[in-house]
């Protein structure tokens, strides 16, 4: 897979960043869905035991472009950013900055995950694959979701996108 870093995509500080909340995150991962996408039950759910995460996931996803499991994380991040980065993952990574302080991971391994890191506010993190998990499930074509779409929405729970669905394609 090649990477190409998206032109135009900015971030930019929020008073306001979305609150650390299962029903944050559900919400998130179905309001920035394209029309039209079939999916299962939302499931979420969180563990303040100390961490501070939450996440939520449809086990079933499927759009025009292809089927999969969608799963958002999210929590509370301090001043320096924890496990984060491409450090030997080799060409099945990227990373990079935005304004703000933001970093990006985008990493590619059964599936995709695209992670962000927004300083004192979130870390977020989004995993897409075509694998169906069922038994008897069959495989779809591609990825439910395009890199575009996924970047708007770790972006979005970080804190703040512009740009970001418009200026994103897939390789």
């Amino acid at each position: 897979m090649v990477f190409q870093r998206p032109a135009g995509l900015v971030s930019t500080p929020e008073v306001n960043p979305v609150p650390i909340t299962s029903q944050s995150v559900g919400q998130l991962l179905i309001d920035d869905l394209p029309a039209g996408t079939r999916t299962s039950q939302i499931q979420a759910d969180s563990n303040f035991n100390g961490t501070g995460v939450a996440y939520a996931y449809f086990n079933e996803i499927t759009t025009r472009i292809g089927a999969g499991l969608l799963q958002a994380t999210m929590m509370r991040a301090g001043s320096t950013p924890r496990d984060f980065g491409c450090a030997g993952l080799g060409k099945i990574c990227r990373a990079y900055r935005l304004p703000g302080g933001v970093m990006v991971e985008e990493s590619y391994e059964a599936g995709l995950d695209i992670s962000i890191f927004r300083p004192n506010v979130a870390e977020f993190s989004i995993i897409e694959d075509n694998v169906a998990e069922a038994a008897g499930s069959r495989p779809s074509k591609g990825m439910p979701l395009t890199i575009g779409q996924l970047l708007k929405i770790v972006l979005d729970g970080g804190g703040s996108s512009r740009s970001a669905s418009r200026s994103c394609s897939r390789p």
